[in-house]
């Protein structure tokens, strides 16, 4: 045991030692009678020793005879609270290297004999007693009967040396939270210790409710300490909580989400609030203060912060598992895994999914009919737009409020492989020319040449993928509506038709149909999969990998990553593997996929395209007199001036004014994780356009970190 041990340890310590000494010398009230009729003296009975009579005998023990039989080679007196690493992990090694038989307290007793007669019985019975002294022994009912009864003085005695009068301390209540993952409960033995301000602390306190498993997954429990021990003296803010688990189930690792304590809570005295989010290992103590949210630099506890930093490094491990995408994660940890319930919600709705006819929709062949699709929808639940989705204003309403409301972007002149011409476009725009409806901004454009990279993927197979061009007019009506439409970009001599809605009806619908088709098929792959879910995930792993779970970010940043791994890990297994649901049910299936986003990464940034008013403004869509009804810009910028005024708040709390970057600087944690989105280490691919350049430098003008939370 070190000099560290035994100062954090030292209550448990000084126990020991002083129960080790009043045990020395005041032989307990079951040896003494063994002893006294060992040496042939009457003695009071054992119903006389509980009543509190007190014998004084001399005794002088004769040696058992060498070769003497014996039932037991020991008898094992200890705690109950020890019985399980007792029984099943000690005596079996004893028996096992040493072939010794011992004899168990309370599992090797005679059902018919008294708790006091089965001792005296085994003692007899066995050539060694063997005292087994552990923190539950010292605190046991029995041993603080025994001493109570063989001339000890209570606790003053028992407390050795130690002559300053006990104080009686405040009550506390301790609540407690456990994960809901798999495996997050514990049937070990919980201990907290407090420390106010004032440089008191509590001596170790065990959590535990009798008759209920208060550290099962999912659970919450509540105890009120009473024992003196546990209090703290004064009602002094608590500065620290120390919190751990004992080794007696070494690999029963706890998740404890959070730990509440309140003081004196007969009067409503105050509560403080200790978010955990950790996993508790065997005796490896855990330091939090109210609200476990501090820098670094502040940190009373440094080297504890690190080790945990490392511990995180292991578990959220990374790798580039597909050349030229983003680094994923390389295992699942237990606590990112979708909590029981969630997956039996998932079970729910799969089994619900099974009854219904869309699976049939889905993935049965074609549809009879536009009208059989229909079908797939319970009755009375069929979507509005079954009725109105071939008018030109809800074509172009889609580009506005629908499912992929950030393709479109202002069209400034008509691009060189799109052969649509002013004469084509005149009847379509409101009387205006082809410039005069350029300079007034009221030509909108998609462009989905991009296409081109997937659909090649697919060239001989049975998947044809479009690679189209759409343009859009604002109407005066303020409705965005399609007034041209090529399907693939001109290539040299090759040059291929432009649609137009002056053209037969069902040629026009075919051609917005196509459209549509690569519309979602890039949405689901760009948008969706690449820049929504893998472009997090790697800032996701740099948070947890680089900054603790006390730092004030990580805590801003947590909720948001709720289920991004789980849901992640799920995709690549279920949804982007090879011969997964993206090749069932797309056009340009998973490797389609993967060649879209790598290439897409070649130009995405995340303070452009990852920034919500840079990318309206790159795209010249986050004007509403020039782009009205654009409700997605229109919803989505609120939000988001909420976030970074939010995140704005936070930040200035810990880092102090926009002016003063002082803290920023010092904070290696958080420069540490600007380094990491920005780390092209081992040939990983790093995220373009990250603010400061893989150094966070100032919070001024604009904080870089609100970035990440949109």
């Amino acid at each position: 045991m070190t000099a560290q041990d035994l100062h954090d340890n030292w209550d448990d310590v000084k126990n020991m030692v002083d129960m080790t000494n009043a045990m020395r010398q005041h032989i307990t009230g079951a040896l003494r009678e063994y002893a006294s009729r060992a040496s042939g003296i009457d003695v009071p009975s054992s119903t006389q020793f509980k009543q509190g009579t007190r014998v004084k005998v001399s005794v002088s023990v004769k040696k058992p005879r060498h070769g003497q039989d014996f039932q037991y080679d020991f008898f094992s007196l200890h705690s109950s609270k020890d019985a399980g690493w007792v029984n099943y992990a000690l005596l079996p090694a004893l028996k096992v290297d040493m072939r010794f038989k011992g004899c168990a307290a309370g599992r090797d007793f005679l059902p018919e004999k008294s708790v006091f007669d089965n001792i005296i019985h085994s003692i007899e019975n066995s050539c060694k007693t063997l005292l087994i002294f552990t923190p539950n022994f010292v605190t046991s009912e029995w041993c603080k009967y025994e001493t109570e009864h063989t001339g000890l003085d209570g606790k003053s005695q028992v407390q050795g040396m130690d002559e300053t009068p006990h104080v009686d301390g405040i009550g506390v209540l301790v609540n407690t939270k456990t994960g809901t993952y798999h495996g997050a409960g514990t049937d070990s033995t919980v201990y907290i210790r407090l420390h106010d301000d004032q440089g008191h602390q509590s001596e170790a306190c065990q959590l535990d409710v009798w008759w209920k498993n208060d550290f099962e997954r999912g659970c919450e429990g509540e105890g009120k300490v009473t024992s003196q021990s546990c209090c703290l003296l004064t009602v002094a803010p608590i500065l620290q909580l120390e919190l751990w688990r004992d080794d007696y189930y070494p690999d029963d690792d706890w998740y404890c989400d959070s730990v509440s304590v309140q003081l004196d809570p007969d009067n409503n005295g105050t509560t403080y609030d200790f978010p955990v989010h950790r996993w508790i290992k065997q005796n490896d103590h855990v330091w939090l203060i109210p609200g476990d949210c501090e820098l670094p630099q502040d940190d009373l506890k440094p080297k504890d912060r690190a080790d945990g930093l490392m511990i995180m490094k292991e578990r959220y491990a990374s790798a580039s598992t597909i050349p030229g995408l983003l680094p994923g994660l390389k295992t699942l940890p237990a606590e990112e895994a979708f909590t029981e319930e969630r997956k039996a919600e998932m079970k729910r709705t799969s089994r619900l999914m099974k009854f219904s006819k869309l699976p049939i929709a889905i993935f049965g062949g074609r549809f009879d009919s536009f009208q059989s699709c229909a079908k797939a929808f319970p009755p009375g639940k069929v979507p509005k737009g079954m009725f109105h989705w071939d008018m030109d204003e809800t074509f172009g309403a889609q580009r506005l409020r629908g499912v992929n409301p950030t393709s479109i972007k202002l069209c400034q002149k008509i691009p060189e492989k799109f052969g649509v011409t002013a004469d084509m476009l005149k009847p379509q725009l409101g009387g205006l020319t082809l410039d005069e409806a350029l300079g007034k901004k009221r030509l909108y454009i998609v462009d989905h040449t991009v296409m081109s990279v997937a659909a090649f993927e697919f060239m001989n197979q049975d998947r044809p993928m479009c690679a189209p061009y759409g343009l859009f007019f604002v109407n005066k009506k303020n409705d965005l509506v399609p007034v041209a439409i090529q399907l693939y970009p001109n290539d040299g001599e090759e040059q291929h038709p432009v649609f137009l809605p002056s053209d037969p009806p069902y040629t026009w619908l075919y051609a917005k149909m196509w459209f549509n088709c690569t519309d979602a098929n890039y949405h689901e792959a760009v948008p969706h999969l690449g820049f929504t879910h893998f472009v997090v995930e790697p800032c996701a792993l740099a948070a947890k990998t680089t900054l603790s779970r006390s730092h004030p970010v990580q805590r801003l940043l947590e909720p948001h990553l709720f289920n991004l791994l789980a849901i992640n890990d799920f995709g690549r297994i279920a949804l982007v593997n090879e011969g997964g649901i993206f090749t069932e049910i797309t056009m340009i299936g998973e490797k389609g996929v993967f060649e879209l986003i790598k290439e897409i990464l070649k130009t995405w940034r995340m303070d452009v395209e990852g920034t919500l008013p840079e990318d309206l403004k790159n795209r010249g869509v986050d004007d509403p007199e020039t782009l009205p009804k654009y409700y997605y810009r229109d919803d989505a910028m609120p939000t988001y001036n909420a976030i970074r005024e939010y995140v704005t708040g936070v930040v200035e709390i810990f880092y102090g004014n926009t002016g003063d970057s002082t803290k920023l600087q010092e904070d290696y944690e958080i420069q540490a994780f600007a380094k990491a989105l920005d780390s092209t280490e081992g040939g990983k691919i790093a995220i373009k356009g990250i603010p400061g350049n893989g150094k966070f430098s100032t919070l001024d003008p604009d904080p870089h970190l609100h970035h990440l939370y949109q």
